[in-house]
């Protein structure tokens, strides 16, 4: 059981936490048939220079910023890592390099995105696999970021937003579609526990260390 105690400091952050700059959890679902494993290789970003881009681009560009992102923390790349967020103040190189001692691989990597009022600004909600060393069954998860365009680049913003952005992003999480994704998350996870014992003693160790 000391091995799940350890672990505890990473997944604490699995609450949902609707309206901040990113949800984080262990618990998602969304069905896909294409499966992408960071782990094993990286994804060259389109990089655009005019103004005007189709949905299309911008999709395709802000898909390969989060599967670069996190190919990049996998890696403990920083100095990559730097370059996919808007400002490197807010990467904590003692956490990331924490997490990866547990943290196998990432695969099977979605995105839904949600554009902002403001121009170039998006909500990203994302969904990916995660495997943990010493635990066969890959974990479905769920994260948010708020992603910017930033001198013809997108980025992954850290840092304070205001508060009628903030209002906006928190009615966007609590939309019906989001709403349903978080759902069919914990109903997944809920069979997974079910049936799998591996998990089932991480998550029961995390309750007995009084998580």
């Amino acid at each position: 059981m000391i091995k799940y105690r350890k672990m505890i400091v990473f997944f604490i952050i699995g609450v949902l936490l609707i309206g901040s700059g990113a949800i984080y959890t262990i618990l998602s679902a969304m069905g896909t048939d294409v499966q992408e494993d960071v782990s094993d290789k990286t994804k060259t970003s389109v990089k655009k220079t005019r103004q005007d881009v189709s949905e299309t681009d911008v999709n395709e560009q802000i898909e390969s910023l989060i599967s670069e992102y996190l190919n990049a923390k996998l890696a403990d790349d920083i100095s990559a890592i730097n370059t996919y967020v808007n400002d490197s103040e807010y990467i904590d190189e003692k956490k990331i390099l924490k997490q990866n001692q547990y943290v196998e691989s990432y695969s099977n990597i979605k995105c839904i995105i949600k554009e902002c009022k403001k121009k170039d600004t998006y909500r990203v909600y994302v969904y990916y696999d995660m495997k943990l060393f010493d635990i066969e069954q890959q974990l479905p998860s769920l994260a948010s970021y708020y992603v910017i365009r930033q001198d013809g680049d997108y980025k992954i913003f850290f840092g304070k937003i205001g508060s009628s952005l903030q209002k906006q992003i928190q009615n966007m999480d609590k939309s019906e579609e989001i709403v349903l994704l978080k759902d069919s998350v914990q109903k997944r996870m809920k069979d997974i526990i079910a049936k799998d014992e591996q998990v089932r003693l991480f998550l029961e160790g995390l309750k007995s260390a009084g998580y």
